[in-house]
């Protein structure tokens, strides 16, 4: 007789002939409530998946559980993709007031903040965009700029109505710096999509990148492999910009060492 199958849920394991060999990029999510229900989704636009597959990485959406373990989850993958969404809870970084415009996601800041510090502990590749490099300094002691806008006007559009594809400002990077090396190079032209913005660096990370008006727009932790926060949307650009996607390569590649 042939031998019964189990119908017991088995594991997925990392280098296992179960999984691919691609390094597995662990991508975190936005909540939204249906109205009039208590039903929640985790939501990421498509455009994350798409750029961290075409550079060779196997993207997996991270759930907002709030009763998930950080370091169970890490130990499912091997890069931390910090995605865009909605604003995180001033709060947290110390502002007792909430500005007008802020529109909060607090499922995700419950469970995003202990993911970040987790996955910084143990020192695994981290790229934060958009609102991912927010949530990457504020996790690790820093603060934002809750409304660009009113809080540090100037003539830069931060916010624009052009396409993702399109750039519609500069960004100046610290020639030596970490991501300088992993872009290969020093200016690069952006979109923008975003009211907050880094304010007061985190200890332990710096700023490496600007807006033509002065506005911290790329930050990273010298100490590290790959921790790497930028303002813009290189996953939008990732199919027309070669410099855009490198970041996503660079990335990849540093999680595929961790699985050496």
């Amino acid at each position: 007789m042939p031998e019964a199958l189990s119908l017991q849920p088995q594991p997925l394991r990392k280098g296992s002939t179960i999984l691919p060999s691609r390094p597995v990029i662990g991508m975190t999510a936005s909540t939204l409530s249906e109205s009039k229900s208590d039903t929640w989704t985790d939501q990421l636009k498509q455009a994350y998946s798409r750029a961290v597959w075409n550079a060779g990485g196997l993207p997996v959406l991270l759930p907002n559980l709030p009763d998930s373990d950080p370091d169970q989850t890490l130990d499912g993958i091997d890069g931390l993709l910090l995605s865009g969404g909605r604003d995180i809870e001033p709060s947290l970084y110390g502002d007792v007031e909430t500005h007008p415009t802020v529109e909060l996601d607090r499922p995700r800041d419950r469970c995003e903040m202990p993911l970040i510090l987790a996955a910084h502990r143990r020192g695994m590749p981290i790229l934060g965009i958009c609102r991912g490099i927010q949530s990457l300094n504020v996790a690790l002691g820093g603060s934002l700029w809750q409304d660009v806008p009113s809080q540090v006007p100037s003539d830069v559009k931060h916010r624009q109505e052009a396409s993702g594809e399109q750039a519609t400002h500069m960004l100046r990077i610290e020639d030596g710096c970490r991501l300088a090396v992993v872009l290969e190079i020093n200016e690069l032209p952006v979109n923008s999509f975003h009211h907050q913005a880094v304010r007061a660096v985190a200890p332990g990370l710096r700023a490496v990148g600007w807006s033509q008006d002065g506005l911290i727009e790329a930050i990273e932790d010298p100490s590290r492999p790959f921790v790497i926060g930028v303002q813009y949307h290189p996953e939008e650009m990732a199919g027309v910009c070669a410099v855009s996607a490198r970041l996503f390569a660079r990335f990849v590649t540093a999680a595929s060492r961790e699985t050496e």
